[in-house]
């Protein structure tokens, strides 16, 4: 099977499954759903304690874009491992195989494919949860600028660049479990909890925090540096580069030795 049907027999697969237009959907409403609330929350605060329109907002549009990297890419990690642990629930994954034996290109297939969707929705999810936070603040709209705020210029491109990163290293993680509920815990966990926790441990924390993948790559998000061996943030996006394709290539090698 040549690469194009091949990325074409996997879009039909994954727009046929509840769970992806789920996934996607459950996104848009709690990103933008969230922030409409917190903006026109954040709106009524202010008025209610008598600050006038010229008062500087405390939730902008960097905050908008903040919970789309916080919350959005868990439904992002969710769904990029949902596009392999799927197939191995309901059982298809034999069957691909048998159509396609070059195992690694179906999950590079299956990686680009869903990058691609990650990109997509990330950036509509972004610009849909700054409008909705622009039209929720009311006296306070003409804060929400895009044009003149360079951070939230940068996030608009590095959110989706983000995004098309992190779904390597799911699928990844995804060929390695096979498994969905233990996949996405695990990818959550790392994702939210796990490097935090190690990086508070004594004496070794921060010594042993710098190197890990999530917190280099929260880092170049947010335009900083966190490891001393960094002169500029965005090596922490090669770093985390580096990390994925190595555990997108383990899970390739992986599944190219067992049975499907």
């Amino acid at each position: 099977m040549t690469f194009p049907r091949l990325l074409l027999s996997e879009w039909t697969k994954l727009r046929s499954t509840k769970s992806f237009w789920w996934v996607s959907a459950l996104m848009l409403i709690f990103c933008v759903g969230l922030n409409a609330m917190t903006g026109w929350g954040t709106a009524q605060l202010m008025n209610s304690s008598g600050q006038g329109s010229d008062a500087k907002l405390n939730y902008d549009a960097a905050s908008a874009l903040g919970l789309v990297n916080q919350l959005g890419f868990i439904f992002i990690i969710i769904g990029a491992v949902m596009v392999v642990t799927a197939e191995y629930r309901h059982n298809y994954a034999p069957t691909t195989f048998l159509a396609s034996p070059n195992r690694p290109l179906v999950l590079v297939a299956k990686a680009l494919l869903y990058g691609v969707i990650a990109v997509i929705l990330t950036s509509v999810t972004s610009f849909l949860s700054i409008l909705a936070l622009k039209m929720t603040v009311g006296p306070y709209s003409d804060q929400i600028t895009i044009a003149g705020d360079d951070v939230v210029k940068r996030l608009l491109w590095v959110l989706p660049l983000a995004a098309l990163l992190l779904v390597p290293f799911c699928v990844g993680i995804a060929t390695i479990v096979r498994q969905t509920a233990g996949a996405t815990t695990l990818m959550i966990l790392w994702f939210a909890v796990l490097e935090n926790i190690i990086a508070i441990l004594p004496k070794v924390g921060i010594k042993i925090g710098q190197w890990l993948p999530f917190t280099n790559y929260n880092a170049w998000i947010s335009d900083r540096i966190f490891n001393t061996h960094f002169e500029q943030a965005s090596t922490g996006m090669y770093y985390f580069a580096a990390w994925s394709l190595a555990i997108f290539i383990l899970g390739c090698i992986i599944t190219s030795r067992r049975d499907a």
